[in-house]
């Protein structure tokens, strides 16, 4: 049976192939089918399939995860993809209107944005198809493992449905770091569990994800975790054991394969 989170169909009346679209706002909520619970978000310049329309709302999916959503219309455009992309890496920069620091503050680009450049002015950035300047220092590819990533989120809130360091959940967490560091997983916690190969405990080390129902977290040594968790309301790094005398014994332990 198809996963519904990943079949179009059961969300909309699908006439036409999926177009591709572009995510042209800093964060874009993905909603549930009802519309009324945010359960992903996609971060700006993100790519997507889109598969329907319906008044002031659009039906996309991820191109990284295939993962299902309603956004507002406007929030999504069909422009092309620029053949020069560059990944926000620090935590948040700003778009300015020109390149220079003291022009105008167009918006705020969290960590895992995606911009495509046009042209290069000094320390700036300038985007493609839709105006803003970045700061290229802001945009340095950067040699983390997962763990590093997930951590540079410490203290973001939790969120439903988040996934940048404004708001984030659990599973919206890992999947950022793994991404951040070359690597796909899905989106929620469950898919994720049954994605990825078990482990021992006995064999836990820095990137390991630890499941329970409904919750992930990501092992930063063999003893501590970093996780966004509604218990404190925001991402935390906790001893494990600690975790395991509150909510109890987790469902499995499984690891990523990765080439660093």
């Amino acid at each position: 049976m198809t996963d519904e989170r990943h079949n179009p169909n059961a969300w909309a009346t699908i006439k036409d192939e999926p177009k591709a679209g572009v995510v042209c706002v800093a964060l874009a909520p993905l909603l549930n089918r009802a519309r009324t619970t945010r359960v992903s978000t996609l971060r700006f310049g993100e790519k997507v399939h889109i598969h329907a329309l319906d008044r002031n709302w659009i039906l996309v999916s991820g191109d990284h995860d295939n993962y299902l959503g309603w956004t507002n219309r406007a929030q999504i455009k069909e422009l092309p993809i620029s053949k020069n992309r560059s990944r926000v890496t620090e935590k948040f920069t700003i778009s300015f209107s020109e390149p220079d620091i003291k022009s105008k503050a167009m918006t705020t680009l969290p960590m895992g944005a995606w911009i495509d450049v046009d042209k290069t002015y000094k320390k700036f950035h300038e985007l493609a198809n839709i105006d803003g300047h970045v700061w290229i220092a802001h945009t340095l590819p950067k040699t983390k493992e997962p763990f590093e990533w997930a951590k540079e989120c410490l203290g973001a809130p939790y969120l439903w449905g988040g996934g940048s360091p404004d708001g984030i959940d659990c599973s919206g967490l890992t999947q950022l770091a793994f991404s951040m560091a070359g690597y796909h997983i899905p989106r929620d916690s469950d898919q994720q569990e049954q994605a990825l190969p078990a482990i021992k405990k006995s064999e836990l080390k820095a990137n390991d994800l630890v499941f329970w129902k409904g919750h992930v977290g990501m092992m930063i040594n063999d003893k501590e975790m970093v996780h966004s968790t509604a218990f404190a309301m925001q991402c935390i790094i906790e001893p494990l054991e600690e975790t395991i005398a509150r909510v109890g014994e987790p469902s499995s332990f499984r690891r990523k394969g990765l080439d660093i």
